[in-house]
């Protein structure tokens, strides 16, 4: 098992070292930063560097913030003041927005508290708190909360008398019409505040296409810690639970975002070694074991996390290597590629077939896997947001599915406000 686990990070290494200059600058860039030092920045000394696209790099990624501190402590490398600059812009424009993210995080649990409906928060400003020590340090564009199914429509209430409407393909349906039709084929509702600039997803679940019932295990259910918002204690996934949804969230987004291995890598780092006998558990319960060994192998190799010790115990099962690489090569690819192969919904191309291949990766079971398959037949709310019928005709959404969803990937992608592209 040992030789089978070093012959994959070989293999990782040999496929990451010939990756592009200016990726592997940002790479070590996020590996001094955890360790505080700069000494690894001196090797791509006299090298040209692309500044450009190491800038573009670091926001397409979302780790600009912490390219900024690194580069400007470091004195190894000249970095063009433009660049510097343009950097300083877009880490202080995140500073704000996740001050009044943070300060919205505690107005709308404590509401929500207040009603009687327990809440999750995961990721956002709590995560940045925890493995940053500093929210403004991981950039956020939302806020993504968690209740139980039965919440949902009490905690609707909550969020239009505080202010906030439903989003694009939700807006105009009752919550009792998406229930009945959408309920299986969506995982949250997005909210859109009315007078500022900040958007609210409630889940149910955590992606359409996890199947797990809210009360059929500890990840689902996660085991809670609190956290003080303001006055707000705001409860989060604990150690354990919060390292297993992070390695599902990375995992069914391909890892396409550094962000996203840098948050597992910190929560893999702050993990204590007894926690891996219940790791493990909770992972076999939640059909998640498959997905901790290739999360940890990207970040032992790319952000140079060490191993820990009961890394044996993730590989079950000898002949397993050529799978492991299977797993691991799409996000490779994606980590490698361009920002419309997984910003949102990814256009027809490449990058969408890989998106969909390593999301049927997820699904072991003949079962979970022909749900999965199903599933893409099923109408969702953006089919209604794309053509709104009456309920009447709600059922023509199953004939009509086809040609919306083509519709809607040949339609011009907007950008990202909140991340602009750097010209």
């Amino acid at each position: 098992m040992v030789q089978m686990i070093q012959s994959t990070i070989n293999w990782l290494n040999r496929k990451t070292g010939v990756w592009p200059l200016e990726l592997r600058l940002l790479l070590a860039c996020l590996r001094c930063w955890q360790k505080k030092q700069h000494a690894e920045l001196e090797a791509f000394t006299g090298m040209q560097i692309h500044w450009e696209t190491v800038l573009s790099l670091s926001m397409r990624h979302r780790v600009f913030p912490l390219i900024h501190q690194v580069l400007g402590r470091q004195s190894s490398l000249a970095v063009p003041d433009r660049v510097m600059e343009q950097l300083n812009a877009a880490r202080r424009d995140n500073v704000f927005r996740m001050m009044a993210l943070t300060a919205e995080l505690g107005r709308i649990v404590d509401l929500l508290q207040k009603a009687s409906i327990p809440v999750v928060a995961l990721k956002g400003p709590v995560l940045s708190h925890l493995l940053y020590g500093d929210a403004a340090l991981r950039p956020a564009k939302d806020l993504d909360l968690l209740i139980a199914p039965d919440d949902l429509e009490k905690a609707n209430q909550v969020m239009l008398q505080t202010g906030y409407r439903l989003k694009k393909a939700t807006n105009g349906l009752s919550i009792s019409q998406m229930k009945r039709y959408f309920f299986n084929t969506a995982h949250h509702l997005e909210y859109q505040a009315t007078d500022k600039a900040v958007v609210i997803e409630l889940h149910w679940r955590f992606h359409e296409h996890c199947y797990f019932d809210y009360n059929g295990s500890p990840f689902d259910r996660p085991r809670c810690q609190a956290t003080s918002i303001g006055s707000t204690s705001v409860c989060h996934p604990e150690s354990v639970d919060n390292l297993l949804y992070l390695a599902f969230h990375g995992f069914v987004h391909g890892w396409f975002r550094l962000r996203w291995l840098m948050d597992f890598a910190l929560q893999l780092r702050s993990t204590r070694s007894d926690a891996w006998e219940r790791i493990v558990i909770n992972a076999k319960q939640g059909d998640l074991f498959h997905l901790l060994l290739p999360g940890i192998l990207l970040a032992h190799c790319l952000l140079d996390i060490p191993l820990p010790a009961s890394v044996e115990c993730l590989l079950p099962t000898t002949g397993r290597r050529r799978t492991l690489k299977g797993i691991l090569k799409p996000s490779l690819l994606l980590i490698n590629g361009p920002e419309t192969w997984g910003a949102g919904r990814a256009r027809m191309g490449k990058g969408f077939v890989i998106k969909k291949l390593n999301s049927f990766a997820f699904h072991r079971h003949f079962i979970s896997q022909m749900r999965y398959i199903l599933n893409h037949f099923l109408p969702k709310p953006v089919d209604w947001d794309t053509l709104a019928l009456p309920e009447s005709l709600f059922f023509l959404y199953y004939f009509l599915r086809p040609a919306l969803w083509c519709r809607r990937r040949l339609k011009p992608k907007t950008g990202n406000k909140h991340f602009p592209a750097i010209k």
